[in-house]
């Protein structure tokens, strides 16, 4: 996070005003979700208002990164009074930035530190928040045909890991899973990966060759990276936050993709035969 603050003091007492001022915006945000995304000009302008004061106070105080994400979230929300429209994606992706942003408020500036030794393979806010905007990860951790191997225990599997991911991230998002559960349900999901890699293994056990042991080093490439997720999280102890989740989902959803054309060429392969 790229900071120059005068004044610690001074910073958290914007970071306050902003956090009360972010939560406004979502508890509208969710409210616009009850309604079926229907239009509202007055819902419009309370929530882009929010943003704009949010943008310009943490620019104040030096929390540069922060005030670029909200600027970016601002900028895109400004397409719904321009259509007359709330789009669904459009309203998550805000909700899913908020969070992101409400996230690292949490961890100023006593894990500021902490989270700058964290040595795991991933960039934090500038990345999860380009990701977010180009599409929701709710959206995106949907089952679909392009995750599909065409081997319906590997697809059972998959689906069961993202329905997960899109659970907890939903939760977070909506305050109703704290970070211990949440650090709970990451143990629960690395168990499950190391089952589900287990079983594909026993499904290979007639195939040879470079592709199949490409295949493992994937798997146990993407096991490793994320045990170490897990033991940066709990030596530096940081508390697990949506942009860290976020980070993980990506991973998944590279695995998966990696998966879904390894079995679809052999498939191929089998065809033409």
């Amino acid at each position: 996070m790229e900071t120059a603050i005068a004044d610690t003091s001074v910073a958290y007492e914007a970071i306050q005003e902003c956090d009360e001022l972010l939560e406004q915006a979502s508890l509208i945000l969710f409210e616009i979700e009850k309604s079926g995304f229907a239009f509202n000009e007055v819902n419009y302008h309370k929530i882009f208002r929010y943003l704009h004061s949010v943008k310009g106070c943490l620019a104040m105080v030096g929390l540069n990164d922060l005030a670029r994400v909200i600027h970016e979230g601002e900028s895109q929300f400004r397409q719904c009074l321009e259509q007359k429209t709330f789009p669904a994606p459009l309203i998550q992706s805000t909700l899913e930035l908020i969070a992101l942003v409400q996230d690292e408020f949490k961890i100023f500036p006593e894990q500021s530190e902490r989270m700058k030794r964290f040595q795991s393979p991933l960039t934090l806010v500038p990345t999860s928040a380009t990701t977010i905007l180009k599409s929701p990860l709710e959206t995106r951790l949907t089952w679909k045909e392009e995750y599909s191997t065409g081997v319906e225990s590997i697809d059972l599997a998959h689906q069961h890991i993202l329905n997960i991911f899109r659970t907890e991230i939903n939760n977070y998002k909506r305050h109703a899973i704290s970070p211990y559960a949440l650090a709970c349900k990451f143990s629960e999901i690395l168990s499950l990966l190391k089952m589900h890699f287990e079983a594909e293994a026993s499904t290979e056990q007639n195939t040879t060759g470079a592709e199949n042991h490409a295949h493992h080093d994937h798997h146990r490439a993407y096991f490793e990276k994320m045990n170490d997720y897990q033991s940066d999280l709990i030596e530096l102890e940081i508390n697990p936050s949506l942009s860290i989740l976020m980070c993980l989902a990506r991973e998944l959803l590279d695995h998966l993709m990696f998966e879904a054309k390894l079995f679809k060429s052999r498939l191929d392969g089998q065809c033409q035969r």
